[in-house]
């Protein structure tokens, strides 16, 4: 993730994320762990890989669909800040595989931070919101 979805980040190095995650995903879902969840630290790390993949696999296609640079988060290829298209939320919705990553102008997704629609944030918030 570090080196292709870092703070630097271009579409053909989130792209070779993307796909190394799904290779990674395949690979998990291959392996076996043995006994229950009680005391049983494969299965817990196992686990933990998962939701990591879960979360990696978010960042990757947020990045991808926001086609601009915002905060701390650059896009070689997008440089720019774009509010007239990005100034939103993202939504990833998970109920299908691949998740979809689409965004929403002017709407609070998570409503529990009292925040106005197309208010600026930057860093109050976070630009993600998971729906099932």
């Amino acid at each position: 993730m570090w080196r292709k979805a870092g703070v630097v980040r271009n579409q053909a190095q989130l792209e070779q994320a993307l796909t190394e995650l799904v290779e990674l995903r395949t690979e998990l879902a291959q392996v076996g762990c043995p006994g229950g969840p009680l005391y049983n630290l494969a299965w817990s790390a196992a686990l933990n890989l998962e939701n990591a993949l879960d979360v990696s696999e978010a960042i990757v296609r947020c990045a991808l669909a926001r086609q601009e640079s915002r905060g701390a988060h650059y896009r070689s290829d997008f440089p720019e800040r774009n509010d007239e298209e990005f100034l939103c939320n993202f939504i990833l919705t998970h109920a299908q595989r691949p998740p979809n990553a689409s965004y929403r102008h002017g709407t609070d997704v998570s409503g529990k931070f009292g925040l106005a629609p197309n208010q600026r944030c930057s860093g109050s918030r976070p630009p993600l919101a998971f729906t099932s």
